[in-house]
């Protein structure tokens, strides 16, 4: 197992405890301290502006708070994370926020101190990025394509977990089908990518 796939383990081990213990506050704030980071990294790959960032990023807060007590373990707590920040950037995309109801809002102190952690960590996506022209050829793909590829290339996710992410609950056959399917779909953006970043001489052609 190596040291990543660890420090997840113990992640899901501490909120189980605590959703067994009934610790429903505790439980959202260790999954935001544990996955909250990446997801931001993932919501800021596909929404540019850092307001709307900000919004995705509290809709996921919600979504997860709202969730969690119900959250069956049918796939991994990291699985299901990225699965509720796809759908809040749907929304947010889709330009329906402000007409959702919100049955069970966060307390305003404990949103704005996730916020703020979030915020001030180091994250992956800040760090100084020597590919950002590639990131700019990977803003000329479709939503779904830069998912999967943020899903597949900087999350390192295996394919039935992009397939529950980018799929919702499916059977084990279905499953099989759409990781199978997702696959196909990750060698097509690849030849694009290498078509597009010829035509931008960033990479050599071959002789």
């Amino acid at each position: 197992m190596t040291s990543a796939a660890q420090q997840h383990l113990a992640i899901e081990q501490r909120i189980r405890a605590c959703l067994h213990g009934g610790d429903l506050a505790q439980a959202a704030t260790a999954a935001i301290e544990g996955y909250g980071d990446e997801v931001l990294g993932f919501i800021a790959g596909m929404v540019r502006e850092p307001n709307s960032q900000r919004e995705v990023f509290s809709m996921f807060c919600e979504d997860l708070w709202r969730g969690l007590a119900s959250f069956k373990w049918r796939s991994t707590l990291r699985t299901w994370c990225y699965a509720i920040a796809r759908n809040a950037f749907l929304r947010h995309h889709r330009k329906l926020t402000q007409a959702r109801q919100r049955e069970q809002p966060l307390r305003e102190s404990q949103m704005t101190d996730w916020t703020v952690r979030m915020r001030e960590s180091t994250a992956p996506y800040r760090r100084t990025d020597v590919k950002s022209r590639f990131r700019l050829l990977r803003e000329r793909l479709d939503s779904d394509d830069q998912m999967l590829l943020i899903l597949r290339v900087d999350r390192d996710m295996a394919w039935t977990d992009i397939a529950q992410v980018m799929t919702g609950p499916l059977t084990a056959p279905q499953l099989k089908t759409h990781a199978a399917a997702l696959r196909k779909r990750f060698q097509r953006i690849k030849t694009t990518l290498r078509k597009l970043a010829l035509e931008a001489e960033l990479i050599p052609h071959s002789n």
